[in-house]
């Protein structure tokens, strides 16, 4: 299965709206979503790295206007498909609308950059784990399940020639979701909603991880900048550059994660650095040149690089000093079993290291930071969740400044604010200038509603049990849509997807089929 990727042809330019994937391919998996699995794989035949969507779009554009399906493009890029009804929702007024996102979270496990995996496809693969289930993942890089799944999903049903009854269909697709919610905040109502003759009554958000959920909040969030200005200093001509790579932290979503004892490696890179300029035998004599580690705000790092410069005959004992710190060696023995920290000495030019003070005000700033959740939600039916978090998510050295990004959570908007102003002030007093982005609202709906039993009717006789309405700390666009719709009137679901972000995340096979089943049960009910 590894290599079979590479023969499935493209199913935007070779198949029809009413027309099965070819089954060869897909034998794995049942008949039913054979046509998931084809566009599935297709999507991961297009690079679409968050910002980076538009040649996926054009594909799926082209597919749906020979569909004969009514296509429209907003200002930022966000996609949207009219699907009319099918039997007895043919001449339906009232309609759901389906939402996925285009983007997905770009990372490899051989430390390939962004820019690099933005020209090399996806290469999916089928495993049995150990445990029975089956799973498709990616060679190397992040499958991208999380949101392809929903949106060959959405694709799919909207065009599967088994579903007789179909109440009328908008696909809504946005864009840039990964780096913020980007597109789904610049979503207006008419977008949304308008522009038909059709009333969008429900809205099914298809970005949820899990099979046996069905989602009815989830958390706001605020990404915070903290810039310091790369203010070089000079130092003695005999010093050499040394680079300390920490990798093997676990990582993982920085909502669904957070709750984890895991540690952070920009925290841990702090400690390890700062701790350096009192240790007796280097104090003094050590310059902090670079520090950088993380990728995306959605994302818990898992590596951290320290880049010092250190006179000649203090290589062994910065050497001594590294095997032998607390710190490091409590987290491999408690919290990350796999870490691992190397020394490399670097044959490279390099520019003036920081100047001790912007170097301090750093470290000090990384160790004073927070991470993880910082204070617990209690739901209406007595279950405990994170209700807000920090993540702090990258530092990048770049020629003009040092800068750090922080991602806090909550599903409060006046506690998000008030953890985003003491936060600031934490840093600016630290000497960093400060910035934010605007902030995506929290979303806690209504878990019993008329629309969600019609979604647990939908999902007994495929689960033989029924969903569990749960709130999640991850963002979810649902909680922008959620302004164009009743309380009670949006939900998400999805399959089961593990390790998001991550190159070893996943997707069940039989819990994207058991998914598939639940979203053609609940169109037909509404038809």
């Amino acid at each position: 299965m590894s290599d079979l990727w590479q023969e499935i042809p493209d199913f935007f330019t070779s198949a029809a709206a009413a027309v099965p994937a070819p089954n060869t391919f897909f034998s794995f998996a049942p008949e039913e979503t054979h046509m998931l699995w084809h566009i599935f794989f297709s999507i991961c035949a297009i690079p679409h790295g968050s910002g980076h969507e538009e040649a996926l779009r054009n594909s799926i554009v082209h597919f749906a206007q020979n569909a004969g399906w009514l296509t429209a493009i907003d200002t930022v890029g966000n996609l949207r498909l009219d699907i009319p009804g099918r039997g007895s929702g043919l001449n339906s007024t009232t309609g759901i609308l389906l939402q996925a996102h285009l983007d997905m979270v770009l990372k490899a496990s051989d430390g390939r950059s962004f820019d690099e995996l933005l020209s090399h496809p996806v290469q999916p693969k089928l495993i049995m784990h150990s445990s029975g289930t089956l799973r498709v993942t990616a060679s190397e890089t992040t499958l991208g399940a999380d949101n392809g799944i929903g949106v060959a999903a959405a694709l799919a049903v909207a065009g599967d020639p088994l579903l007789a009854d179909c109440p009328p269909l908008r696909i809504l697709l946005t864009v840039n979701e990964e780096r913020g919610l980007i597109g789904a905040r610049a979503l207006t109502e008419e977008f949304v909603t308008g522009q038909s003759t059709v009333n969008y009554t429900y809205c099914l958000g298809l970005d949820v991880g899990d099979v046996q959920e069905l989602r009815y909040g989830s958390a706001g969030a605020q990404t915070i900048y903290a810039a310091w200005p790369y203010t070089p200093t000079t130092i003695p001509d005999a010093y050499i550059p040394m680079q300390i790579c920490l990798k093997g932290f676990s990582g993982g979503h920085s909502g669904l994660s957070i709750h984890r004892t895991h540690a952070n490696p920009l925290s841990a890179a702090a400690y390890l650095t700062h701790d350096l300029f009192a240790y007796p035998d280097i104090a003094g004599n050590v310059y902090l040149h670079s520090i950088a580690g993380g990728s995306n705000r959605n994302s818990i790092p898992t590596d951290a690089t320290i880049i010092l410069l250190v006179p000649t005959d203090c290589k062994n004992a910065l050497e001594a000093y590294i095997t032998g710190h607390q710190y490091i060696t409590c987290l491999k023995d408690n919290l990350e079993p796999v870490l691992k920290v190397t020394l490399t000495e670097l044959d490279i030019p390099l520019r003036p290291a920081l100047s001790p003070m912007i170097a301090r005000n750093l470290l000090q700033a990384l160790r004073a930071l927070p991470h993880g959740v910082l204070a617990w939600y209690r739901t209406d039916d007595e279950r405990r969740v994170p209700g807000t978090s920090l993540n702090i998510a990258r530092v990048q050295t770049t020629e003009e400044s040092l800068l750090l990004t922080l991602l806090p959570r909550s599903f409060h908007s006046e506690i998000l604010s008030k953890t985003t102003l003491e936060l600031t002030e934490t840093l600016n007093g630290y000497g960093a200038t400060v910035t934010t982005d605007a902030s995506t609202p929290g979303w806690i709906g209504i878990r019993d509603s008329e629309f969600a039993r019609i979604i647990q009717s939908a999902a007994t006789p495929v689960l033989h049990a029924e969903l569990d309405p749960v709130i999640r700390h991850s963002g979810q666009e649902a909680g922008i849509l959620a302004r164009f719709f009743p309380p009670g009137n949006i939900f998400g679901i999805g399959p089961t997807i593990r390790n998001h972000h991550e190159p070893s995340e996943y997707v069940e096979v039989d819990a994207t089929t058991a998914f598939y089943r639940i979203l053609k049960n609940t169109l037909l009910t509404c038809a």
